[in-house]
């Protein structure tokens, strides 16, 4: 069996090395991502390597010297809906103590540059020449600028979510602290429908569920369900058992009585992921094999098997416009999108469950 974690750390100290970040002009950075699927449904892997060429830019700095965290957002057009993220940030004085970190996957226009200049936060440019997708690499890479401009905390950010109130970002960061988190998500709810309108119809996921989803819990936690399957072969007679990540408590109502404890758990969507950039490069930060699925249940499965850990803050409330946005829409019609689901299954496979406490017999897999 083919062990895939050398692979999947991001080299931070290859790109660190390979250029010098100069700001307003290109920087390249090759890599090589190694995509494992099977032949047939005979037992053994193929290998192939695709070389992706990656240039970035840091068009605007607006990183603050007495400002330790960086907020992370990445997006592809939909100027629109990042526009009123950003409109709710401001409004509740995020961007005042927290730095903003735009990176700009390949969009059609000047848009999101545009959106950088009138918030005044910074703006990063991320193209690709083989016109990959890879969000795992874009956001290793702003984490990488953040981290040589001293930034201690990074928080991944949704294009598409703000917060409940005006008081909530402050707690979850407080709560981050308190609990000596290494990894900290919280509870997401589906805006209502006057916000939903307000900003566009869904382009994909919920387009037969809207009317039942306003309001309700999006992301309650995540829990994980076994499934067989037929992609990799253990041996002639067993086939893998996989643990596929799903959301708890989704389309549940928004306070939940469960739902809206804080606790300890095995990972929480990436749709807010709040970390210490130190302990995100540990981790060898987001797992450059999965491009389009998984790769934030992946670090904190990472975090857990290095004993850290991941905190799930039920108390407060992000609204998540989950679906609006049509980029998920557009990459599960790629063979990208099918790579990540034969990748998860390879790279954890049985010993997930022994991770998770549900099997001891594998402790050998680990």
């Amino acid at each position: 069996m083919h062990d895939l974690y050398d692979y999947s750390i991001f080299p931070f100290q290859e790109l660190s090395n390979s250029c010098n970040f100069t700001e307003k002009k290109w920087n390249t950075f090759a890599f090589n991502k190694f995509i494992y699927t099977t032949k047939d449904d005979s037992s053994g892997l193929n290998i192939k390597s695709k070389e992706n060429l990656f240039r970035f830019n840091l068009q605007i700095n607006k990183f603050r010297k007495n400002i330790d965290s960086v907020i992370i957002i990445c997006s592809k057009n939909n100027k629109n809906v990042l526009k009123y993220t950003l409109s709710k940030l401001k409004k509740y004085d995020i961007l005042k103590h927290h730095d903003v970190l735009l990176v700009d996957d390949r969009s059609d226009t000047n848009d999101i540059l545009s959106l950088g200049e009138q918030f005044k936060v910074s703006y990063l440019r991320i193209e690709n020449e083989l016109d990959i997708f890879n969000y795992s690499l874009i956001n290793n890479i702003a984490a990488l600028y953040a981290k040589k401009l001293d930034k201690q905390l990074v928080i991944f950010y949704n294009n598409d979510m703000w917060p409940e109130n005006e008081n909530t970002f402050y707690n979850i960061i407080e709560k981050h602290k308190n609990y000596k988190s290494n990894i900290t998500g919280c509870r997401l709810v589906y805006p209502s429908k006057k916000e939903y309108e307000a900003l566009g119809k869904p382009k994909h996921l919920l387009k037969k569920f809207i009317e039942d989803a306003y309001g309700t819990i999006q992301h309650g936690g995540i829990h994980f369900i076994r499934k067989h399957s037929d992609i990799f072969k253990l041996d002639n007679n067993q086939k893998a058992i996989v643990m596929c990540p799903m959301h708890l408590y989704r389309f549940y109502e928004h306070n939940h009585h469960t739902a809206c404890l804080d606790t300890a758990c095995h990972a929480v969507t990436g749709a807010l992921h709040i970390l210490d950039i130190d302990d995100f490069v540990e981790l060898g930060g987001l797992n450059i094999l999965l491009a389009t699925a998984f790769q934030d249940i992946d670090l904190c499965i990472k975090a857990i098997v290095k004993n850290m850990s991941v905190y799930y803050i039920g108390s407060e409330c992000m609204y998540h416009a989950e679906s609006l946005t049509n980029a998920k829409e557009n990459m599960t019609l790629t063979n990208e999108f099918m790579d990540d689901h034969i990748v998860w299954d390879i790279l954890w496979n049985r010993r997930l469950e022994y991770i998770l406490g549900l099997d001891h017999r594998y402790i050998d897999l680990i």
